[in-house]
Parts: C-alpha cells; structure tokens; sequence
C-alpha cells in the first residue's frame, strides 16, 4: 500500500477500518504509531463531518511531508473553504515539523563532525584538523614571503603521573596544560593535541628559526610553574622539536613527522628544543637498533654492575660502594650509560632493568658476606618510573628477604628531578621506605628546581653534591661558595654529605677543610667490576682506600 495517495482519490472500501481505528479521537496527536495497513506514521489527525461521521484522516510522515488519507470524499459534509483552512493549517504544522527535523540534522551532523575533529577531553583541533589547517596554511605560501613552522610538544616523565596518581589526576594536569597554551598563543597560531601528553602548535608567518627559537622559550616559561591538582604540586616540562616549511618538509604529513623526530632528538640529549636537520634520519634509525638491542640485552642478560668507593674524607677508609649498571654488547662492545640509559627511560625497559640492579646488587652483597667479607653499605640508583611504581616498597622488601640482606646495608638514590616531579607522593614513599630501615640519599643535588624546603621535609639521610659543582671547586668562587653553603645547610639538617667528582688533590683537600663526609670520584678509583671491589673489603679497620691509575 503507497504511504502517501493523492488529495481526490477515493478509497471508500476503507471506510469502516478507518472508524473504527481513529474512534473517539478528535484532537490532533502526535506519536510514533502505525496506521491500519501497518505504515509508520508520525503524527495525524482524524477529519469527522458534523454528525461525527470519519471522512479522512491528515498526516505528516518521517520526512516532514503532509499526506491525507481519503475516504469517500464526495461523502465529506464541510465546505470546500473549511477544509481549505485545515489544508493550509496542517500544511503550516507539517512545515514547522521539518524545519524541526532539518535543525536536529544538522546539529547532530555538527556534533559528529566536531568528534571526528577535535579532541574530546581538552577540546582542542586533533591531528587530523591540525592536517588539514597545517596543509592550507602552506599552500598559500608561494605568494607569500613568510614561512610556516610545525612544533612538536611531548611532557617528559607524564607517565609516571598516570602510574603513580591514577589517569584522572593526569587528565586534569593535561587540561591546566591545554590552558596554558592556549593563554600563550598569538592570533594566527593553532594549538592541537594528537594524543596522549603531546600537543602540536602550526606557526604562520614565520620569518626565520628566530621566530621558532622565540615561540619556544616562551613555551618552556609559561609551564616552568608548578600544577596543582589536589594536594598534589606537579611539574610538567616539555621537550619541544620543530620543523620549518620547506626545508623541514614540503607537505602537512612530512613537516609533522620531521618535527616530532625533532623531539625525541632533544628528548634522548636532555635538552629543551631541538630543529629538524636532515641528518636527524639517520641518527633515528640508530636510536631504534638501538633500542631493539636493549630489549634483547635484557633478555640475554648481557648488564654487568660495577662499584665506586665512596670514600671517608678524613679517614681515607672505604664507607661503601655506589652499584652502577654497564652493558657489554656483543659486537659493540661497552655500551656507555650515557647512551643507553635515556633509550631505556623513554621505552619504559628501564623498570625491569631497575629492579634487575637492585636484585643483582644484593646477590652480590650476599656472595661477598658467604664468602666471609665484612658487608659494606651498597648504593643503588632508581629511576623516576621505577620510584613512581606503587609496588616499590614491596618489591624492596621482598628482594631484602630473598637475599637475606639486613636493610641497613641498601642505600637508595634518588635524583633531584625524580623526588620534585610529584613532591608530595615522592614524601609518602620516603617514609615508607625509611620504616623498612633503609637509607635514602638525594643525588644530583643542585641541577634541578628543588627548594631547601624540601630538603627539611624529605626524610633524607644523604646529600650528594653534584660534580658540576666539584669540577670547578677550586678556581671558581661562585661554586666554591655553593658547595661550602650546601655543606654548612646540610649538616644543620642532619644530612651527611658526600662530594661527586673528585679527581685532583686540591679538591681534596678543600673539601676537607668544609668539613665534607665523604667523596667519591676517579681520583680514587672508576667503577670497577666486582672481582676488582673485593679489594676494597675484609675488616672495617682495613678499608683503606688506595687510589688506582
């Protein structure tokens, strides 16, 4: 049966079905129903004469068009002028009711297209309309004498946030991020976020790397404060890689690219901002055999631990020893940490690997007391994600307890910028770690933003000065003040101080006369594998350190 029949046509067999189905009903309504032969409807309205007789029934179907339903119109006792006005009222009602329909099309087609373009959580242009815009800023740029530049935004150590405080505190922190940017933007620049913790910024008008070099710096200032999220105070600094139209790419998809390869360049050296060179290629590609060989090393158990002597000031007697991870690569040899360990940190290798030092260490600990050595107090660093892990603790202990090792004998170093990252989740695992007796020492103290605040509320047990400080120590004043002032503070504090870098007489010398604890560095003894530190073992009294070389 056709849903809609032309105004005159006569379906007068209907008659009695018609009745009986719209009976009693003399008011216009509007529900999704069936009529009687089973058509989808949304809305009508029964026609009756004056003697209440049914002549027809007038409805509006899906599309917002008017229809009537005739039956026996010779049969209808109104007036051509009266059904006229009906005609024309129900025609104005099937109008409004498709403008109706029309308008929620078209919002729900704004809101899809909104979704397919923007980033749900922050709001911002995706990648996919950051392509687009990126694409149409650089097809105008032959007529133009400008240029056009793509920065690539990744936050270092975001991970950690999401593993230690749970993905709604990282959402939070990316929004207070988002604003930030968005605060810092110029008129003709876009912000987007492609995913994750990384965010990307589309320059116009760009006249040269200075123009880049400017945007940058005053990226790393706006978010150089610290977020607070709850009773959390969160740093988040960015790595940022850039690339400029056209020697960084001549199409959205290259200069994207390129500009993220920019970034993880700056990411692995530890600087802030890098540009896109041609050359950065080949270098990528090293950096993925290169992490390809750490994920086999790992499995083939190619990792070594060295030792370093920390050594008394004053005695000159050996107070422990500072575990320090190596790798020997089969064919390449001995892999520096320098360059393995970034990799390792980015790939999130570096936890296993972690946890493999800190088992290692005390195995060895444990084979040096079998074997009848006096034990000696062994240092091991952590890492940001492996001091993040909400199962450190735990973990801890259960490799004391496997080993049998007291906990006195395990001294954890923490860097400056682990601790500051989260400082009030880093206190809490502090405290945790100083109930199980072990001891903590701040490491690298002096290259990051930590306060002397913190200093006082960490439950610290060790400070150690950082050899950039040491190097200069007797022909630069300034540093000669720093450590002095680092080594009065500390004292005060309760904290014992140990000096890195040590590796002339003079520095010796001066930081004995600063009342220093104990130093560490070449002018005694490099890390030296295990064989060649039980020389430093046996008696406590006996522990006289012996420089080497």
């Amino acid at each position: 049966m056709e849903a809609r029949v032309p105004i005159g046509e006569v379906y007068a067999e209907r008659i009695p079905e018609l009745e009986e189905a719209f009976r009693g009903r003399e008011t216009f309504q509007s529900e999704v129903s069936e009529d009687p032969w089973g058509i989808t409807i949304s809305a009508f309205v029964p026609i009756y004469d004056a003697k209440g007789e049914l002549h027809g029934v007038l409805g509006i179907d899906y599309d917002g068009r008017l229809f009537l339903r005739n039956v026996a119109m010779a049969r209808i006792g109104m007036s051509g002028s009266i059904f006229a006005v009906l005609l024309f009222l129900y025609s104005i009602l099937a109008a409004f009711a498709y403008f109706i329909l029309r308008r929620q099309s078209n919002r729900h087609q704004e809101e899809l297209r909104n979704l397919a373009f923007h980033d749900s959580m922050t709001g911002l242009p995706n990648r996919f309309l950051f392509r687009e815009r990126l694409t149409a800023a650089i097809s105008d740029l032959p007529e133009r004498a400008h240029s056009a530049a793509v920065l690539y935004l990744d936050m270092d150590r975001f991970k950690t946030v999401n593993d230690s405080l749970g993905h709604q505190v990282g959402d939070r922190l990316l929004l207070e991020l988002a604003e930030r940017l968005k605060a810092g933007l110029s008129g003709d620049e876009l912000l987007a976020r492609p995913g994750g913790d990384e965010f990307m910024i589309l320059m116009k008008n760009v006249r040269g790397w200075e123009d880049v070099r400017i945007k940058a710096e005053s990226i790393l200032s706006v978010l150089e404060d610290p977020v607070l999220v709850d009773e959390y105070e969160l740093f988040a600094k960015p790595s940022i890689g850039a690339s400029l139209y056209p020697s960084g790419g001549k199409d959205a998809d290259t200069l994207i690219r390129n500009a993220d390869t920019a970034m993880y360049y700056a990411k692995e050296r530890g600087i802030d901002f890098h540009i896109y060179t041609e050359d950065m290629n080949e270098k990528l590609l090293k950096r993925l055999s290169l992490e390809n060989d750490l994920r086999k090393a790992i499995e083939r158990g190619e990792f070594l631990l060295y030792y370093q002597p920390k050594v008394e000031t004053r005695s000159g007697s050996v107070a422990g020893m500072e575990a320090l991870i190596r790798w020997k690569h089969p064919t390449k040899g001995m892999v520096p940490p320098s360059l393995f360990i970034p990799a390792a940190e980015d790939t999130g290798l570096i936890v296993p690997l972690g946890e493999w030092v800190l088992r290692e260490a005390c195995r060895q600990l444990q084979a040096w007391m079998a074997a009848g050595l006096e034990p000696i107090p062994v240092s091991v660093n952590l890492s940001s994600r492996q001091f993040q892990k909400k199962d450190l603790v735990t973990r801890i202990r259960g490799i004391l307890a496997e080993y049998e090792i007291d906990p006195k004998w395990l001294e954890l170093e923490l860097t400056e910028s682990c601790v500051m990252q989260t400082p009030e989740l880093s206190n809490h695992t502090m405290h945790q770690l100083k109930k199980s007796r072990l001891s903590i020492a701040l490491d690298d103290f002096g290259t990051g933003y930590s306060s002397f605040g913190y200093l006082r509320s960490f439950p610290l047990d060790v400070l150690k000065i950082d050899k950039g400080f040491v190097k200069d120590v007797t022909n630069n004043p300034d540093n000669a003040a720093i450590v002095e002032s680092l080594i009065s503070l500390s004292h005060h504090l309760g904290l014992k101080v140990i000096c890195e870098g040590v590796e002339t007489a003079d520095q010796l010398e001066f930081l004995k006369k600063r009342r220093c604890d104990e130093i560490q560095g070449f002018y005694f003894s490099p890390p030296v594998p295990p064989d060649q530190a039980e020389g430093w073992l046996g008696s406590a009294k006996g522990r006289e350190a012996k420089r080497l070389g």
